[in-house]
């Protein structure tokens, strides 16, 4: 389905009135994304797209195997299933980073000066006050606006818009403080790569690289409690057998989660 279908069923039309209740019978069986990205610039949706995080290799792992060492990331279920949570956008520009006690400066693209997308803007620095440790330079913080907005059709998705912890090379977290945040995109479309300069560094983050992990969740209420364990919880907790399976979780929980990735007509 292409992303921009919902444009048909809105476009002024002088057919029948037959004619026009069939087209709609047709485009409401059609189905509907829950999340679309949108390429603003239209110079990045099909050389650094989107992917699915399953589908982005965990950063370690060419490290690991470079080692001769078998890759044993996955053993831990909690974060193998994180990993391959959601979405991961790459870097859509080639981002340079230089800073040091005079400054800090951020420029995007390659030798050209002129690109298609928005230029880095410094923002309140106060809003992050507190969180990050500066090492010789000066506290300030960075707005990178992303080409990539987000519609929904549903009224209850929200995201969590993350560093790509798993995927990014170490050097980028090294020298950058990138700000998490939750997004409600019922009306709100904006996607943007919000970070703190810790050290002096020259630094590139090449177009294509993983940049940020997008993990979508239904915004709905939960209601949690605490306390000590009931006499059945203690009993499942420790006598249960089916729980104290050999690889219980991996089994039995992980494939739970699925996430899929549509690509426009």
């Amino acid at each position: 389905m292409s992303w921009f279908s919902f444009f048909k069923r809105n476009k002024t039309t002088f057919q029948h009135d037959s004619q026009q209740n069939h087209e709609d019978v047709v485009m409401s069986s059609a189905p509907v994304n829950d999340l679309e990205f949108v390429d603003i610039s239209k110079t990045i949706f099909a050389t650094n797209p989107v992917q699915l995080a399953k589908d982005v290799d965990v950063y370690s792992r060419s490290i690991v195997e470079a080692k001769g060492k078998k890759f044993t990331f996955p053993l831990c279920p909690g974060i193998w299933d994180y990993s391959r949570m959601g979405y991961i956008i790459p870097a859509w520009t080639d981002i340079r980073i230089k800073a040091n006690k005079a400054g800090s400066i951020v420029l995007i693209g390659g030798n050209n000066k002129s690109t298609p997308f928005s230029n880095p803007y410094p923002m309140d620095f106060n809003i992050i006050d507190g969180y990050v440790n500066f090492n010789g330079t000066i506290p300030n913080a960075w707005n990178i606006p992303s080409p990539w907005k987000i519609f929904t059709k549903r009224k209850n998705i929200s995201a969590l818009l993350l560093p790509a912890f798993y995927h990014s090379s170490p050097e980028i977290f090294e020298n950058l403080y990138i700000v998490p945040g939750v997004v409600d995109y019922d009306s709100f479309h904006v996607m943007n790569f919000i970070c703190a300069i810790k050290n002096k560094c020259e630094l590139t983050i090449r177009a294509g690289e993983p940049l940020l992990h997008f993990i979508p969740f239904v915004n709905s209420d939960i209601v949690c409690g605490y306390g000590p364990t009931s006499p059945e919880q203690e009993a499942e907790c420790n006598y249960d057998p089916v729980v104290h399976q050999k690889q219980f979780y991996r089994k039995k929980q992980q494939i739970k989660k699925s996430y899929e990735l549509n690509e426009e007509e």
